[in-house]
């Protein structure tokens, strides 16, 4: 995050870009997935869509990529300790939209399967 920006604007801005969240859940739901089998998860992003939000999620150090032991070609991600926390906030946030909101709460378990994606 820039320095000169509003903290809660930049995070507001890099959680509301579509597959942020849904690629978040899958990491923390599968965590050590490479990308190719995200893409299988996540059947209806793109590749360059994807790339820009792995790097994005890594930048802020919400998840972090890991050479795997078996094959130095391969690579898992994980949820780090801070994406961890703000897990907890978007599950808290889940909790207040079923609560609150007038449209009837959702029943799935993966934002994925939602037809919204």
């Amino acid at each position: 995050m820039s320095s000169n920006t509003c903290p809660t604007l930049e995070v507001a801005d890099l959680l509301g870009k579509k597959w942020t969240m849904p690629l978040l859940q899958q990491i923390e739901l599968h965590g050590g997935k490479g990308f190719n089998e995200l893409m299988r998860r996540m059947k209806k992003v793109s590749p360059k869509i994807m790339t820009l939000r792995l790097k994005a999620l890594e930048e802020q150090d919400i998840i972090k990529k890991e050479v795997t032991a078996a094959d130095a070609l391969r690579t898992a991600y994980f949820i780090t300790e801070k994406g961890k926390e703000l897990q907890a906030i978007l599950a808290q946030l889940r909790m207040w939209s079923q609560k609150h909101c007038h449209v009837e709460g959702c029943t799935q378990k993966e934002c994925i399967r939602c037809e919204q994606y």
